[in-house]
């Protein structure tokens, strides 16, 4: 689900409480069997890069079924799926991740806030994977859009820093 009610595209923020809800609420209306999985885990394998565990979580789950709502989770510090991929390096799941985007946005230009996505400090996927030097990643988001002239907020350390500034920092 997609939040545009300040003119921009963000995800929806999911907490806990309304993660279980909803399944409370899709299994009361099913009858089906749910296993709810919180936004933790998803955060947790996605951190570690479990692809495999997120694909079971996603099928055992109805809250999951709609891969936006996953790709759409944010954590405390306003980081989606994609960013902690990025920070991690998990080249393997920013693919997954993409593919997920692609298969169920239509729009380019959704497609595009979503691979620029920016958390509470301004700073993109593509900022993370060249601050951590995942060079492997870096490629996989440029090649999809990625913009690297998109500069961090005044909450950042560095205010105005880019990843193309952070690449050229760090070599």
């Amino acid at each position: 689900e997609w939040d545009q009610s300040d003119g921009g595209w963000r995800p929806y923020e999911y907490t806990v409480t309304e993660a279980k809800e909803y399944a409370v609420n899709k299994a009361n209306q099913t009858g089906e069997d749910w296993r709810l999985a919180s936004i933790k885990e998803l955060l947790a394998a996605t951190e570690s890069g479990s692809t495999d565990r997120i694909k079971e979580i996603i099928k055992e789950n109805p809250l999951w079924q709609d891969p936006k709502r996953y790709i759409s989770l944010i954590d405390k510090k306003g980081r989606a799926p994609i960013h902690l991929a990025a920070i991690h390096g998990h080249v393997i799941l920013t693919r997954y991740l993409i593919n997920l985007l692609f298969e169920n946005v239509l729009e380019n230009d959704t497609r595009k806030q979503y691979i620029n996505l920016q958390d509470k400090k301004g700073r993109t996927p593509l900022f993370h994977a060249c601050a951590h030097g995942q060079s492997y990643v870096v490629r996989t988001l440029v090649e999809k859009w990625a913009d690297l002239d998109i500069p961090t907020t005044k909450t950042h350390a560095a205010p105005g820093t880019t990843a193309i500034m952070v690449c050229a920092e760090n070599g």
